[in-house]
């Protein structure tokens, strides 16, 4: 749902992804995320969910899932990222 990027005092860049579970909380659940620079300018983003393969009854309820991921500090300066999260372009930043 929503994914930003912060910059610590440190110099370290975080990214933040606000995310729902897609079928409620008794049928699945956050299952973890890999981060993968196989290009230098480009952060691929893989967020992942456990669910049921199944017909079952599911809560209503759609619990919200925030994710800190450190991106690290090893960017340089002046130059242009892009950041894909689960195959979606979502942001670009230009390192300090």
């Amino acid at each position: 749902e929503v994914v930003e990027l912060t910059v610590t005092e440190s110099g370290e860049y975080v990214l933040n992804i606000v995310s729902r579970l897609p079928m409620g909380s008794s049928c699945s659940s956050f299952n973890g995320y890999d981060v993968s620079r196989r290009f230098a300018s480009t952060i691929e983003v893989t967020v992942t969910y456990l669910g049921v393969t199944e017909i079952m009854p599911c809560t209503e309820d759609l619990p919200i899932v925030d994710t800190a991921i450190s991106l690290g500090s090893d960017f340089s300066s002046g130059e242009t990222y892009k950041i894909i999260v689960n195959g979606e372009t979502t942001k670009e930043f230009e390192a300090k």
